[in-house]
């Protein structure tokens, strides 16, 4: 019979956390978690659509859990109900990082794979199918270059998020040959162009009939360029500078990267408290006149200068910038610098809430030491610790605002995903805790 204390504290192998009772809050929280996840899938109630992210968390938890075979079982679990779902529907039919999408699946598969040593002969099985699937999307995405969608090659749903997948896997000519393909596919979003009215205009630009939100396409009705972590350029510069890490130099050009780094060099702004921010979105006359005021001061991984940060910290390491990563450890500093309660954050989640700040801050600090850097993290943790309800589901719950009958309503939401529920957000503990965190990339981080 299994008790309810899941993580061995001598098996802690990296904790940063020198305040021992806020060790032992975190895991106590990590415990419950945990045992209640535990439950669940014994019962038969975890989503199917969260059974990747599901994958994930126990991965990532496995080295620190008193008995290891008991996460093994529910990952065994877990993996069998994705394959009785591909033998009945078949695999995705999107390509996304997130969101049950092909890249999600098979993220979490590689990670299991490389946490766990198990499941290698179905991981490789599913990555093969995987591979031709991402390359079909290619070519779907070159025909309709000029008309292009943010969900074809951002980070959530496009072509950057199966990079970060693709990178996961083993290397092999097939997975290789993916690669190279999708940074041909970025390149040309990237450094192409194409007439729109009267003037010529970068392939990433999302024209009007192409934002995907109705509000969206009434603020913007002359289309948008997107900046953001989750939807915009940055996603595919970052995708790009982590293959040219991978494969050969002489398919991945550093030029192109360096070049669309200069993008956001030149709409980057200095805000009041010395933090350079950048914009979520631009439209298109602001974009063509360079004009953008710097007074965002959320930050949050999704559309938030953080998150941009983050991606440019490890671009610069990929790319050997000097100069990029000093910029952005400085940037972070600044970030940490500032009251918690002007970063605009309500929610304890990864995606705009202050897990995914916390994961970039961890990152950063682990590797420069930061002083500053540290103490923030703790004001961060605290925070965090009093959102945290052991009454709910999970422990945590999601802020969110929905326009009904065009009133903003707030509401409280019990989630246990990767981007915007518990489960992302004890991701963002375990790497209090643990040096080896599979999971980094995911989130645009290593």
């Amino acid at each position: 019979m299994y008790n309810n204390r899941w993580i061995n504290k001598e098996r802690i192998n990296g904790t940063i956390v020198k305040d021992h009772l806020m060790l032992e809050q975190v895991i106590e929280i990590l415990d419950a978690y945990f045992c209640k996840l535990d439950k669940d899938i014994n019962d038969g109630n975890i989503d199917d659509c969260i059974l990747s992210d599901y994958i994930l968390v126990m991965s990532e938890g496995m080295e620190l859990f008193r008995e290891k075979e008991r996460g093994l079982d529910n990952i065994f679990l877990a993996v069998n109900r994705i394959k009785k779902g591909f033998e009945q529907k078949g695999i995705p039919q999107t390509v996304g990082l997130y969101g049950g999408g092909i890249s999600d699946f098979g993220y979490s598969l590689n990670v299991m794979s490389l946490a766990t040593d198990t499941f290698k002969k179905f991981t490789n099985t599913y990555n093969d199918i995987a591979y031709e699937s991402i390359s079909d999307f290619c070519d779907f995405v070159l025909a309709e270059i000029y008309t292009i969608k943010e969900s074809y090659y951002d980070v959530i749903s496009g072509l950057a998020g199966s990079m970060i997948y693709l990178v996961k896997c083993p290397e092999n000519k097939k997975r290789n040959f993916t690669i190279i393909k999708v940074s041909s596919c970025l390149e040309s979003i990237i450094t192409g162009v194409h007439p729109f009215g009267n003037v010529m205009i970068e392939n990433w630009f999302i024209s009007n009939d192409n934002i995907y939100d109705e509000e969206l396409r009434m603020r913007y009705p002359r289309g948008l360029f997107n900046f953001s972590v989750s939807h915009g350029l940055i996603g595919p510069i970052f995708a790009l500078a982590k293959a040219s890490d991978i494969v050969m130099p002489k398919y991945v050009s550093l030029k192109v990267v360096e070049n669309a780094l200069e993008t956001y060099r030149e709409y980057s702004r200095r805000n009041e408290d010395g933090v350079t921010v950048w914009p979520g979105q631009l439209d298109f006359d602001s974009y063509t006149a360079k004009r953008t005021d710097g007074s965002d001061k959320r930050q949050s991984w999704c559309y938030g200068s953080i998150g941009i940060t983050g991606a440019l910290y490890t671009i610069s390491k990929y790319i050997n910038d000097k100069s990029l990563q000093e910029f952005a450890c400085l940037n972070s500093e600044r970030i940490a610098g500032c009251p918690i309660d002007e970063y605009e954050l309500e929610s304890p989640i990864i995606c705009h809430g202050y897990a995914g700040m916390l994961l970039i801050l961890v990152k950063i600090y682990r590797d420069k030491n930061s002083d500053l850097i540290y103490m923030q993290i703790i004001r961060i943790v605290k925070k965090m610790m009093e959102l945290y309800n052991p009454g709910l589901g999970y422990g945590f719950r999601d802020v969110r605002y929905d326009i009904i009958e065009n009133i903003v309503q707030k509401s409280f939401v019990d989630d246990n995903s990767f981007l915007e529920g518990s489960l992302g957000i004890v991701i963002a503990l375990l790497s209090l805790v643990k040096c080896n965190v599979y999971s980094w990339d995911r989130l645009l981080l290593n």
